[in-house]
């Protein structure tokens, strides 16, 4: 199991966090974690920048559902 950082833009409607990859927007890739702890220590970075919990989420992540 790994796990992603999701960004709220409005009600219902979350984006990942991706990897610079160099590329166009084409090639986004999200960002994974092995841990779920990994990944709550890089999201709190965006929770501060947000200033709100309520937009910044990890969740799990399985690449063959998304």
């Amino acid at each position: 199991m790994k796990y992603a950082i999701k960004i709220r833009l409005a009600v219902d409607d979350w984006i990942y966090i991706t990897k610079d990859t160099g590329g166009n927007c084409w090639e986004l890739v999200p960002e994974t974690f092995d841990t779920k702890d990994g990944a709550e220590n890089f999201a709190e970075n965006w929770r501060k920048d947000f200033g709100d919990t309520r937009f910044v989420k990890v969740v799990e992540y399985d690449p063959i559902e998304t």
